[in-house]
């Protein structure tokens, strides 16, 4: 409805949601660009046949090219990204494991360990 029919030109799918996958293909408009980045733990169970269809270039990234990490330094240096909303936990370094086990049993969102307390606390 926002787009008046039209779709929008790319979805970034960062959730990992199964259901996001669909919303997003259906969001697109014709040629337009879905990229996944956020990663699944079940089958999603897309209509793939909608890639065709609607002629979208589909890819996969997991943002671990230099790039992309330069770029994302450059961004948070210039407080361009509300990434406080995103962090739900920090650790001192040296509490690493409750860390992990707070990240493994998908406690919150983003966990940090800190190097240096007091820095993003």
């Amino acid at each position: 409805a926002l787009t008046h029919g039209t779709g929008v030109d790319v979805v970034l799918e960062c959730s990992g949601a199964p259901p996001a996958v669909n919303m997003g293909i259906n969001a697109l408009k014709k040629r337009g660009v879905f990229t996944q980045v956020g990663l699944f733990e079940v089958n999603v169970g897309a209509d793939l046949t909608l890639i065709c269809y609607k002629e979208i270039n589909y890819k996969g990234c997991l943002s671990k090219t230099n790039w992309s990490w330069r770029r994302t330094v450059q961004l948070m240096q210039q407080e361009a990204l509300p990434l406080g909303a995103l962090v739900s936990h920090v650790f001192p370094l040296g509490d690493w494991q409750q860390g992990f086990d707070v990240a493994d049993r998908k406690e919150g969102i983003k966990v940090l360990l800190e190097p240096r307390p007091g820095k993003y606390a």
